[in-house]
């Protein structure tokens, strides 16, 4: 009798033993960071395996860094220091760091959690947003200017397909210069050396006539801006030949063929940068030291203005227009300053500081 009482009670032992196994069993858990209250800026990512504890904070949104890190784990939720009045006593978590200016990514590993098989985690930050461009599409639209252009193809250029010469008869010198270039339609042909007079039309023009004139999709012109302000060749090898084939894939309604359209290009370097451009490039407004899309019209808007069908022989172009070069049409505007937490409970109190338990 008394063996049988023994042998229950070793069995209930290993029992209480294999369930706390079980409870502290390895995991990887991930919580948004939240600043001020509802702006999601990044995650906090936590990763246990055995009695060690790895807890990441990751910077998601390009416009936002770190500068300190508050980070407690406990046994219990009682467990993290609090004031009398409820409010989490961050000074006294058990893990602090400062953080050097654009910080975005920072580890606390190996966080011993012997004896734990519940983790509560209190991530708390300081972040900043950081400056920010704010480019006018309005400003650099009123800047185009309204008469005739020279314009020549003066040789093949990376990273675009070609550079161009254009020259603003009416003096004004920020568009007369060496730009990069690219065509815009497959209809028609321009050619090297040639001396053009055409228009120039802004990609984020509100004249819709004007723009289905010239180009197949304009409503894809967002995600030609997008493309010509990729480095494509440091991220995937593009040359400027894949550059020209995906423009045209975006903005015309003829797909282009490698070998069939006067370049040869890799067909899935294309397919790479149109994804890309699909994924990300919607409403795309250009940085303050990226390129703005300015199109060089060889026929709509004297067809337009004239009331006549327009006779279109020479391919539409588009130049890379340095956002820089118009200094008036963008200013930085300057972040704030935020206390950011791992999403989870709120502790008992009117604030906003959290708790989570992964595990």
């Amino acid at each position: 009798m008394n063996r049988m009482t023994n042998k229950g009670f070793i069995l209930l032992v290993l029992l209480a033993f294999g369930l706390n196994g079980l409870n502290a069993q390895n995991f990887s858990y991930t919580t948004p960071l939240v600043a001020a209250r509802s702006n999601d800026v990044g995650e906090v990512l936590v990763e246990r395996s055995g009695d060690s504890l790895d807890v990441t904070y990751i910077i998601t949104d390009n416009n936002w860094s770190m500068t300190k890190t508050y980070l407690h784990v406990a046994s219990t939720a009682s467990g993290i220091p609090t004031i009398p009045s409820g409010v989490p006593n961050i000074q006294a978590f058990n893990n602090k760091r400062d953080h050097a200016a654009g910080t975005t990514t920072y580890k606390y590993d190996n966080i011993d959690v012997t004896g734990m098989p519940y983790v509560y985690v209190s991530a708390n930050a300081n972040v900043t947003q950081d400056a920010k461009c704010v480019v006018d599409t309005g400003y650099i639209n009123a800047s185009v200017p309204t008469g005739p252009m020279f314009m020549v193809l003066s040789l093949i250029a990376q990273p675009a397909y070609f550079e161009m010469l254009v020259y603003d008869f009416n003096g004004n010198p920020v568009y007369q210069d060496y730009f990069f270039g690219n065509c815009v339609d497959l209809d028609n042909p321009i050619f090297e050396g040639t001396r053009y007079y055409p228009y120039a039309v802004s990609s984020y023009s509100s004249d819709t006539a004007l723009l289905n004139c010239m180009i197949d999709k304009p409503e894809n012109l967002d995600l030609v801006n997008y493309v010509i302000n990729q480095d494509y060749a440091a991220s995937i090898g593009a040359t400027g030949t894949e550059i020209q084939a995906a423009i045209w894939t975006l903005i015309d309604d003829d797909i282009p063929v490698s070998g069939a359209v006067g370049i040869i290009f890799d067909q899935s370097k294309v397919d790479y940068i149109v994804d890309d451009a699909r994924s990300k490039g919607e409403f795309y407004i250009p940085e303050c030291d990226g390129y703005f899309a300015v199109l060089l019209d060889q026929g709509c808007v004297d067809a337009l203005n004239n009331n006549t069908t327009p006779n279109i022989t020479t391919q539409q172009s588009i130049f890379w227009l340095p956002v820089s070069k118009l200094p008036g049409s963008y200013q930085y505007s300057y972040g704030e300053c935020a206390n950011a937490w791992g999403k989870g409970k709120r502790f008992n109190y009117t604030g906003w500081g959290m708790y989570f338990n992964p595990k």
